[in-house]
């Protein structure tokens, strides 16, 4: 079971990939891709479920056992329906509840389980007493060693990193192998939605990035791409605030332009940060308008910072949207 504010469908897909890249029979459900009530008598036994989980799944969730769970991060989300954010905390943490201590309990420092699991650790530098995998120069796991080099990962930024150790933390759990592993941290691609490259025009990259519907997630795609980035952001807001989101991008952004409902918030916020931001309104116009603007070496990036439900069905439809947009103006 993988949960977390960000990073739970590239966790969830990875550690699926990296099972089946060990011959293990392995799919990914849950939040994406199949419910895992459409797969009672429906898959082999055998057969590793890697699910992913929402706060609002699991808020409901009295009886739910996973042989190994990971909470990957925690802040501020989905703050119009829960009713504070130690509610949105407890929520995630139910994911631990039903554990016993053979299975594997992944955490935040400083957060512990609640079930009869020990909490776990990974450490992006070098391993902790309490480390099950670790990043120093390389996805180290406990008991198999150094398994693959961070240029060997498709995979960008700091944050998918760490979900790249989470996920191969995981895997070892069910039986995974170093070489499994290696090999599937290799061939792994960006889900969709998820810094996903697009095309590029005059020597400027797109990247559809529709699945950051926070700040946090947001700031963390300007981790991946930290200079030279005409941000494309806005949508629905979660009663969450913008400042950081806009400080990060004093550095990182060349231009913003904003969208949707939080467009008037998001323009106050960049413009206070001394962002030059644009208005356009659309995800269509904004890609337009980038384009215009885009020069070599630079990043066209959607972003959103925010829910997608204002003007999409979902973030999947926003994200079409940009990759349609980007393709009409000439990205390829």
């Amino acid at each position: 079971g993988v949960t977390g504010t960000n990073g739970k469908t590239t966790t969830t897909e990875l550690t699926a990939h990296l099972l089946r890249a060990s011959g293990i029979a392995a799919r990914a459900c849950g939040n994406q891709g199949d419910p895992v009530a459409a797969l009672v008598d429906a898959v082999d036994p055998a057969e590793w479920l890697v699910v992913e989980c929402s706060s609002f799944q699991l808020e409901d969730a009295h009886t739910l056992h996973v042989a190994g769970a990971a909470l990957l991060n925690l802040a501020p989300d989905h703050l119009d329906r829960h009713a504070s954010f130690d509610d949105y905390r407890s929520a995630k943490l139910r994911l631990f509840r039903n554990q016993s201590a053979a299975n594997l309990a992944i955490l935040p420092a400083g957060m512990e389980p609640g079930g009869a699991a020990p909490a776990r650790r990974v450490e992006l530098g070098a391993a902790t007493s309490d480390a099950v995998a670790w990043g120093e120069g390389g996805v180290h796991v406990a008991g198999l060693g150094r398994v693959a080099g961070w240029d060997e990962l498709q995979l960008r930024g700091a944050h998918n990193r760490h979900n790249a150790l989470v996920a191969a933390a995981l895997a070892a759990h069910a039986g995974a192998g170093a070489a499994g592993i290696a090999e599937g941290l290799a061939s792994f691609a960006p889900v969709a939605h998820r810094l996903e490259p697009v095309g590029s025009l005059a020597g400027a990259l797109y990247v559809n990035d529709s699945k950051a519907t926070n700040p946090d997630a947001a700031i963390a795609a300007l981790g991946a791409y930290d200079r030279g980035v005409h941000l494309i952001a806005g949508g629905r807001g979660k009663d969450t605030l913008f400042d950081e989101l806009a400080a990060v991008a004093r550095r990182a952004c060349v231009r913003a332009y904003v969208v949707g409902e939080t467009a008037p918030e998001l323009a106050e916020a960049f413009e206070r940060a001394g962002v030059p931001c644009e208005r356009p309104g659309t995800v269509a116009a904004a890609v337009a308008a980038a384009a215009g603007r885009a020069q070599a070496g630079e990043v066209v990036l959607l972003a959103p910072a925010c829910a997608s439900l204002d003007q999409f069905a979902d973030y999947a439809e926003r994200g079409d949207a940009f990759r349609a947009a980007a393709h009409a103006a000439g990205a390829r």
